[in-house]
């Protein structure tokens, strides 16, 4: 069979509820790349949250990560970057907004840095996962730099308010992901960019054209990715936006969706 470029997203894809890759999904997988595919990670998370994933896989591809804001190799130090930040006069724009809106706290990202307005005990867990160089106090004074991801906190669930108001003066100039309870996070990355984005010069370097690219997604931050691959695959967990455009529907993240999809299709 000709190869093809299977493209994993993490969390409510490839992991389980428990932040696992199931065995039988692993050995799937595992079956693939011996059978000459390629595998690789299209994420949101920063790398410093997904190389545990990456090297459980003996993974040997480039990594989409901040949803195709930075891509790299990391076994190739070599290989060109592909860093896409919001500058930081936007960034400086949006912290007005948000200053304006009251929100609740305020996360920017480069690369594998953290700087974060206000301590919260609930949100250190999923910024010190990597123990990343972390800045604590005012972005607008320590940050020097455009921001691979930028995130702001709403007040209570007030998430769709601020949408509209950070969206109403840069509806041309970002892409936005909203997370979910219980956090309510607007999460903005420079607008160029997507996981189709990130995805899409990989094919080229491995000579796949796109109608072999199989991708799995659950969420919105998925939509252009599935859109964009030629076998694009849902979850069963998956939105109903996602499910609408997809080529397939599999099972869920905890019935190993991913799993059994390939074994079929790839005939492992």
């Amino acid at each position: 069979m000709d190869k093809h470029l299977i493209v994993l997203d993490l969390d409510g894809t490839l992991l389980t509820s428990e932040k696992v890759i199931s065995p039988y999904t692993k050995i799937q997988l595992e079956l693939a790349m011996a059978a000459g595919h390629e595998v690789m990670i299209a994420t949101g998370r920063p790398f410093r949250a997904s190389v545990l994933y990456y090297n459980e896989l003996r993974l040997s591809t480039p990594i989409v990560n901040f949803n195709g804001a930075y891509v790299h190799h990391p076994l190739i130090p070599e290989w060109e970057v592909r860093h896409t930040p919001l500058p930081l006069e936007k960034v400086h724009n949006l912290l007005d907004i948000a200053e304006r809106h009251g929100v609740k706290n305020i996360v920017a990202e480069v690369k594998d840095d953290v700087y974060i307005e206000q301590y919260d005990s609930d949100l250190m867990p999923i910024f010190n996962f990597g123990e990343p160089h972390m800045v604590h106090g005012s972005i607008r004074e320590s940050l020097a730099t455009g921001a691979t991801s930028l995130l702001l906190q709403a007040n209570g669930s007030d998430v769709e308010s601020l949408r509209q108001a950070v969206m109403a003066e840069h509806v041309d100039a970002l892409y936005y992901h909203e997370w979910g309870p219980p956090f309510h996070i607007l999460e903005l990355v420079n607008k160029e960019v997507n996981k189709a984005y990130g995805i899409q010069p990989i094919t080229e370097v491995y000579n796949i054209p796109q109608e072999r690219v199989i991708a799995f997604g659950d969420e919105s931050n998925d939509l252009e990715m599935i859109d964009y691959a030629g076998v694009g695959v849902a979850m069963g967990n998956a939105i109903d936006d996602l499910k609408k455009i997809a080529n397939v529907i599999t099972d869920t993240n905890d019935e190993d969706g991913i799993g059994k999809f390939l074994k079929d299709y790839l005939q492992l």
